[in-house]
Parts: C-alpha cells; structure tokens; sequence
C-alpha cells in the first residue's frame, strides 16, 4: 500500500487550518507524511501547525520566508519521502475516505496521476453551494474509476479541472520528469496541471466529490488580480514552450486556440479599468500571431466557439471589444 506524502503550504490561514487539519489526521487511510509549509505566516498559523505536530508524529513542519504557493509547494515537494503527492491548501478541507478510496485504486494498478472531483463550496443564502469539478462526459473511454485513461482521451482539454488539489501525483513521474512549480506567477496550478497531464502515461478518475474548495476565504488570490492578471501572458507562453517541447502543437492547436481566446478574454472583462487597454494591446500581441493563425485551416477554424473574439480582437478598439465581451 503505498504511502501518500501531504503538502499544505500555509500563509496567515488560522482560521481554517485547524479543519483542514483535523480533515487529515481523521483520514480512514493512515499511511500519510502531512508536510506544512509555513510560508512566512504573521498571524497564529506557526502556533496551530507546532501544536498539531506535537499531537501526531506524522506532521512535519517546515518554515519558510514567504515566497508564494508555489515555492511552499516546491520546498514540499524536495522534503517528501512518499509513493505519491497530494496538495491541499490550508482554507480547503478533504472527505475523510479520500486516501482509503485511492489506495484500494491504486495497489491494484498504480497510475502516474489519480483524478477526482473537488466541490466548490461557498455561502449564498445561508446556504452552501457546490459545483464539481471533472465532467466525465469529456473523457471519451472512461467506464468506471478503474479506467486508465491519458490525456488524449479529454475531449475538453486545457479546461477540465485544472486544480493541483483533486489529483494525486506519483513522486517517481514528477521526479523522473523534472516537474515543478513555476513559481512567482498566480496561475501556476494550471500550468503546472497541463505540463503533467500532457505527459502522464496512466491516469484514473473517481467522479466523486473528496476535495472540498473554500470560496468564502475573501483572501484567496482569485478574488482580485490587479496587476498580477499580467500573469496570464506568462502563463500562455509556458503552454506554448511545453507544447512544443512535448511535439504536441498539431495536436492541440484548435484547443488551444480556444482556451486562449477564452481564458484572455475572461480575464479582460475581470481587469481592473486602469489596466484594462494595457492588457488588450498585450492579448493583441500575444495572441494575433500570423504563423500561429496560418497553420489552422482557415475554414474549420471559422467554426470554433471561440473565432468571434479573435475576429473583434482584430477589428476593435480596446473600448468596443469590452463591450462586445460584455454582450
């Protein structure tokens, strides 16, 4: 059976951590190494982490000056001893089945990535709300959670689930593959997903919900990008360097051209004003290539969802394209 190394970067989340620690320590499955980063932290987070350490030998705490996610996330990944990886952030808390349900999957056939659904839960009329993650109506050949799939079989690619937290990695694929966090950019677990999906010989997916995402922390990044949506520039770029590495942008040339437009465009509508004609010079940039535009057949490409926003892309002003996303 194999063992599951944890990684929590934490950073000023006193007010969640201890659920989603206790959420840990009360898994059915024990076999765990829980390694908490402590990113820097200025409120109680060092004090609940030191605490729960002394409770259970199997939470390892490590300090850090602040540097972000993905650099807790990478220290992480250097300390685990493990057979696999799995991400939780400090505000999220997990179904107390996860790793039992994992395990009884993966001694059977072990896989280099482990897919479930994460829910997303957050307050709306003193209700909680919750929207999955994994549509398995875009994995062409899954059957059942013991299906072993790779990416080729998404039909919806660059869009499905692109969370570090509802996987689990095997450390021996991350290593062998040299695969990190790219860090200093907001957008780094996308990133950091496709460059793993796109090469992973096996993965599984369980449709159940076992993550659970809390969209009520007002401090979570998404919230408000202000600057950082530059980010997203950096983030297409990376895409396009691990497509071509990997040999793989014939193949995914029309999916990536629709997430491009997609992803930019949404994150236009979301800028804050005095950035907004900044970021459409810079997706008119990014994204009006001539020889990335050439190599799609000029009339399946006319067809894709997504062809209308390069078209206005083209012919508008930086005040007429937001409108137009608008409508």
């Amino acid at each position: 059976m194999p063992k599951i190394s944890v990684i929590v970067p934490v950073y000023n989340a006193e007010i969640y951590l201890e659920k989603c620690l206790r959420s840990l320590l009360l898994q059915t499955y024990t076999d765990l190494e829980i390694i908490c980063i402590n990113d820097g932290s200025t409120d109680n987070s060092g004090e609940i982490l030191q605490r729960y350490k002394s409770m259970d030998n199997r939470i390892k705490v490590i300090e850090k000056e602040n540097g972000g996610a993905a650099s807790a996330r990478n220290r992480g990944l250097e300390a685990a001893t493990g057979d696999y990886i799995s991400f939780v952030d400090a505000d999220d808390w997990l179904n107390l089945t996860l790793y039992e349900t994992f395990a009884d999957s993966c001694s059977k056939k072990p896989v280099d990535v482990w897919i479930f659904n994460l829910g997303i839960c957050f307050k709306k009329n003193m209700k909680t709300l919750t929207k999955n993650s994994i549509k398995l109506e875009d994995w062409d050949g899954w059957e059942s959670g013991e299906s072993v799939l790779t990416f080729d079989n998404c039909s919806n690619p660059f869009y499905s689930g692109m969370s570090v937290c509802n996987k689990i990695y095997s450390l021996e694929f991350l290593r062998e593959n040299n695969l990190k966090f790219f860090e200093k950019i907001i957008f780094e677990d996308t990133l950091f997903n496709l460059q793993t999906l796109l090469i992973a010989k096996s993965l599984k997916i369980n449709p159940d919900v076992f993550y659970w995402y809390n969209q009520s922390n007002i401090s979570s990044v998404s919230k408000d990008y202000d600057e950082r949506i530059f980010d997203a520039f950096i983030l297409i770029d990376e895409i396009k360097k691990s497509l071509t590495r990997e040999q793989l942008t014939d193949l995914y040339k029309y999916a990536f051209f629709q997430y491009k437009y997609d992803f930019l465009a949404v994150l236009y509508r979301r800028a804050k004003r005095k950035w907004q004609k900044k970021f459409f010079n810079k997706m008119k940039e990014v994204c009006i290539v001539n020889s990335e535009v050439n190599s799609l057949d000029k009339n399946l490409v006319k067809h894709l969802k997504n062809y209308i926003i390069f078209e206005h892309l083209q012919t508008d002003d930086w005040h007429e394209f937001y409108k137009f996303l608008q409508h």
